[in-house]
């Protein structure tokens, strides 16, 4: 389920559903681009106009589609938003200059990359290549309090990768840089951040398609000490 405006509509299943404010749901007509196989979308306002538009990660380019405000999707032609292998995205604003960027996963032992927007929901390749690991899910959050988006990238050893999940540090630029960390060793294939004891900073959720979930707290400047639960 994704946010499109005032109410909470969904995209499920390939096709949009918008809300009439009271959980009534209407299917709005379209497939926007959903003739093929998603690993996974992202909702954003890529383009600044107040609105949610469709990022997917998936075989081949990535699609991007705007929206016009009433949840209508139109197909917007992005050739450098074409990773090599893409199975997961997520999106934040990673640089500071107030639009959404995108990270995107791949897998086989290719590595992350990020892709920079240039405010109109343009999206160019800024050249970081992120790991060797073979990555199912990847999660922002501010991990060291610094005022800017950091990264975990959880992997898999399912498709040839190193298993150890990473942290990287931005820099307040959008530039990214291995902390040292590798965090696990089980396959992992979702993430979510939260402050789970209170203190103000976000301690992470992992959890594994082998073996148990992970909950990692956040000691401090984004060094995560110890696993606290283990199934």
């Amino acid at each position: 389920m994704k946010r499109l405006g005032t109410d909470l509509d969904v995209i499920f299943m390939n096709r949009v559903w918008l809300n009439d404010g009271r959980g009534n749901f209407t299917e709005k007509g379209q497939e926007p681009g959903f003739g093929s196989f998603k690993f996974e979308i992202a909702l954003a306002d890529i383009d600044n106009d107040d609105d949610l538009d469709l990022v997917t990660a998936m075989p081949g380019p990535n699609e991007i589609w705007l929206n016009d405000g009433d949840g209508v999707f139109t197909f917007k032609e992005n050739s450098s938003c074409s990773p090599p292998d893409p199975v997961t995205l997520v999106m934040g604003d990673i640089d500071g200059d107030m639009d959404t960027d995108a990270i995107i996963g791949n897998a086989t032992l290719n590595p992350n990359m990020v892709m920079v927007n240039d405010g109109d929901g343009n999206f160019s390749n800024s050249g970081q290549m992120l790991g060797v690991n073979s990555t199912e899910q990847v999660a922002l959050a501010d991990v060291d309090l610094d005022g800017d988006l950091d990264l975990f990238s959880g992997n898999t050893t399912e498709l040839g990768g190193e298993p150890a999940d990473q942290i990287w540090m931005n820099d307040g630029q959008g530039v990214f840089t291995d902390s040292g960390q590798t965090l696990g060793n089980t396959n992992s294939s979702g993430a979510v951040f939260g402050d789970i004891d209170g203190d103000g900073d976000p301690d992470l959720l992992v959890g594994t398609n082998l073996g148990a979930n992970k909950l990692y707290v956040n000691g401090r400047n984004g060094v995560y000490l110890a696993i606290v639960l283990k199934d």
